[in-house]
């Protein structure tokens, strides 16, 4: 299922959400900052981030809440996915990437000392953002997940060349480093609009489990996939040093031999894909993009509900069984439903 499809109930606030972000990083008077907020503009990724507060927001409406404040749910999607940026482009300065979405990364155009303020520039604005919501819990959610982006980071940095790396230990990496922003986009959207608490700890739930398997589906393409289908280098986990799933799967004594040699990328994937280790990674995609699922029970039936669920097909398309049956709604970002 295409994302365009998924996105089609919400496609009138994605299009608010990049017009404030073109007004955010344009807002700057000094050109060279300019230049580079122009340059992230051009690559405006999936926005899976915002789709999912804009999702959970609509999600945890029922027919007795209130109308929904677009200005503020729109304002927080544009926050987090300045969030996400931010995250990735002090990824690359740390991993030394030349490439994001096939085009030069920042730190490889303008150096680390520009991506790291960048980062942080961007950090900022998210929090101007975010003040426009004028709720203590949505910033406590995000608060909470950037301390948990930070962590995971950090340990995944620490954890690099470890051979004795736990499948316990790569898991809580994936969930500070990835999935805690999108269970935090998931239970700020649901209390963006006050959602009750069965709809944002669902949602929140739904957030972790689809971040896990969207992340795990991320290091196993990154050791499956072709770089021009990436948009950055095919295996540079793997250069990096880090040891994810499919590595884990394997036997403790194969994946030392295999991981201590100048094995090259292609005989790599050979041995993983004949060990069963992708299978198995492919498996435990499947299970948690099926608790994500699961966690969606506790909402109501909706068109909202649909595309969260169509989210999840879109990571693994070979268990694709949703339909998205809302009609467009008519209105933009000054409009209150």
């Amino acid at each position: 299922m295409s994302l365009s499809k998924i996105y089609n109930p919400i496609r009138n606030e994605l299009g608010s959400i990049e017009r404030v972000l073109a007004q955010s990083l344009e807002s700057t008077s000094d050109k060279y900052i300019l230049e580079i907020n122009r340059y992230l503009l051009e690559s405006p990724g999936k926005r899976l981030r915002p789709a999912l507060v804009i999702l959970s927001a609509y999600a945890s409406k029922s027919s007795q809440s209130p109308r929904i404040n677009q200005e503020q749910i729109v304002a927080l999607g544009a926050a987090v996915e300045l969030i996400h940026m931010a995250s990735l482009i002090h990824d690359d300065s740390i991993d030394h990437a030349d490439m994001r979405h096939n085009k030069p990364s920042i730190d490889a155009k303008w150096g680390t000392e520009v991506s790291i303020a960048l980062g942080d520039y961007l950090y900022a604005k998210a929090f101007e953002l975010v003040a426009v919501c004028k709720n203590t819990e949505v910033l406590k959610c995000l608060s909470q997940a950037m301390a948990a982006m930070c962590e995971g980071e950090l340990i995944q940095v620490k954890e690099r060349d470890n051979l004795e790396l736990k499948k316990r230990q790569y898991l809580f990496i994936v969930k500070q480093k990835t999935a805690a922003l999108m269970a935090s986009c998931c239970r700020a959207g649901s209390a963006s609009v006050n959602g009750k608490l069965i709809y944002k700890e669902a949602l929140s739930n739904y957030g972790l489990n689809f971040g896990i398997a969207f992340q795990v589906m991320d290091d196993y393409r990154d050791l499956t996939s072709k770089t021009e289908d990436l948009g950055k280098p095919a295996g540079l986990d793997w250069q990096m040093g880090e040891v994810t799933l499919p590595f884990l799967l394997l036997p403790k004594l194969k994946r030392k031999k295999l991981l201590n040699s100048n094995t090259n990328l292609s005989l790599i994937k050979e041995a993983l894909d004949k060990s069963g280790a992708f299978l198995k990674t492919r498996q435990f995609i499947e299970d948690y993009i099926n608790r994500a699922k699961k966690s969606l029970r506790a909402c109501e039936n909706s068109c909202y509900k649909e595309s969260l669920a169509g989210l999840t097909d879109f990571i693994n398309p070979a268990l694709s069984t949703t339909k998205i049956s809302c009609p467009i709604r008519k209105g933009g970002v000054n409009k209150r439903v």
